[in-house]
């Protein structure tokens, strides 16, 4: 008795982002971003880019429900290659900008029974990015059976090192993958597709 919606961004809103991107200018380093805040595992994340040293922004709040990220943080050792923000004052278009910079985005939770990190996935998807994230059994599709992005078993500092290798590594995938999130978010998971689904499932009623 259970339907699923294709929840995404609004289509039209999608191009407009992408005609805002500017070109970035710098070493072509590929820069990678976290952005959400739930269930956040911040060790196995700041653990494995402190190994491989590739640059990382973090954008978190300094808390969220009983979480203290700040308290967690100050328990870690944290590279120079990974910046921390705590964006309590960006409003979430905001952050999608800071998103929309970046060339990755890594999505890594703690595990849940629960699709913790879909709003980040969809809107990496609407962004055209591709995707580093937990094997969450929860999502509505897999990252690397859709060719978008590589998953990383829980907690496995190891296969999120070798997973930011991959990405800098081959910048050819990297590009397939981001025209592939972008390709999903236009004809799959789109607020329009989203409405098609809840429409169908009340005209049966």
């Amino acid at each position: 008795r259970m339907h699923l919606g294709h929840w995404g961004m609004d289509p039209g809103e999608i191009d407009a982002q992408l005609e805002r991107e500017k070109t970035k200018a710098g070493d072509n380093q590929l820069k990678f971003i976290s952005s959400g805040k739930e269930m956040r595992d911040m060790p196995t994340l700041i653990n494995a880019f402190n190994a491989v040293g590739a640059p990382l922004d973090i954008y978190v709040s300094r808390k969220n429900g009983e979480v203290d990220y700040e308290r967690v943080f100050e328990g870690l050792i944290i590279a120079p290659n990974i910046h921390i923000h705590h964006p309590d004052s960006l409003a979430p278009y905001e952050l999608s900008l800071k998103v929309q910079q970046a060339d990755c985005v890594v999505i890594c939770c703690q595990e849940t029974k629960y699709t913790v990190g879909l709003t980040t996935l969809v809107e990496a998807l609407a962004l055209g990015k591709p995707i580093i994230c937990s094997r969450n059994p929860q999502f509505p599709f897999d990252v690397e059976r859709e060719g978008c992005g590589i998953a990383v078993d829980y907690a496995d500092t190891e296969g999120w090192m070798r997973a930011v290798r991959h990405m800098q590594e081959h910048p050819e995938e990297v590009a397939r993958m981001g025209r592939q999130s972008l390709r999903l978010a236009r004809e799959i998971y789109n607020d329009t597709h989203c409405a098609e689904d809840v429409a169908g499932v009340l005209r049966s009623l």
